[in-house]
């Protein structure tokens, strides 16, 4: 009986065997099957730099591996992308916080840029970070879209959701934005310094235009209804510009 128990369970591992080979061939390139546990070690799942890309599970018939299912957290493909361009328009500091594992976490962290990545974090822990970093002078935008994140979202100056995140953080985040693309993000900071440099420009204008009339007035250059009406164009002008599109095209990654 134990060894027909035995020859049945190499036929059903030479199976998943087989259909790992033929689905995930990359993955497992770096195994020999019929190595023991020792001679694989725990390098198997990483890359060239020593990095983890990967967990796994390994079947094992004695002291040898018989098939490995590897588990990965796929990225989106515009991800990398996407912090480039964020740094490009003026965050210099991206910083990954998440409640799973050191090993899974760092995989994730190598593959996006990010500047620092936090594992095993509580919802409190995320809070607490967003305040340290608000106390030490910086303007913090906290992105998220689970319960764990909406401690950290309230806290922030500025919290982003993504819209088929939990109900609750977007009833906390200050901007949600669609969960197709995270494309988004780099249309939302770039729409976020076209405003604040037209506020400038238009403030500009307005003080300066407004400071020659009232000095041309007073100096008897200009009479007070030629000074009403210049006021009032230069109001209708820059209330026409300001209606103008922000962005002439959307930011490319």
């Amino acid at each position: 009986m134990d060894i027909v128990l035995y020859c049945l369970a190499i036929v059903i591992a030479a199976v998943i065997t087989g259909l790992l080979g033929y689905f995930m061939v990359p993955f497992l390139h770096k195994i020999k099957f019929g190595q023991t546990i020792r001679e694989v070690g725990p390098s198997w799942h990483k890359n060239k730099q020593g990095t983890p890309t990967m967990g796994g599970i390994m079947f094992i018939i004695g002291s040898s591996v018989a098939a490995v299912i590897c588990i990965a957290d796929p990225l989106r493909s515009e991800v990398r992308g996407v912090m480039d361009s964020l740094r490009a328009l003026g965050l210099d500091k991206l910083v990954m916080m998440t409640g799973d594992s050191d090993r899974t976490a760092r995989a994730i962290a190598a593959q996006v840029g990010v500047d620092r990545c936090f594992a095993e974090v509580l919802p409190e822990d995320k809070a607490a970070f967003v305040r340290d970093a608000k106390a030490e002078g910086h303007t913090v935008v906290m992105i998220g879209d689970g319960i764990n994140d909406s401690p950290a979202l309230s806290a922030a100056d500025i919290g982003i959701a993504i819209h088929s995140g939990a109900a609750i953080a977007r009833e906390i985040a200050d901007v949600t934005i669609r969960a197709d693309s995270l494309e988004e993000l780099v249309t939302l900071k770039a729409i976020a310094n076209a405003l604040q440099k037209r506020v400038g420009s238009n403030y500009r204008f307005v003080l300066s235009f407004n400071s020659a009339l009232i000095l041309l007035g007073a100096l008897g250059i200009l009479p007070p209804a030629t000074s009403a009406m210049l006021h009032n164009l230069s109001t209708l002008g820059i209330s026409l510009r300001s209606m103008t599109d922000l962005l002439e095209q959307k930011p490319s990654l």
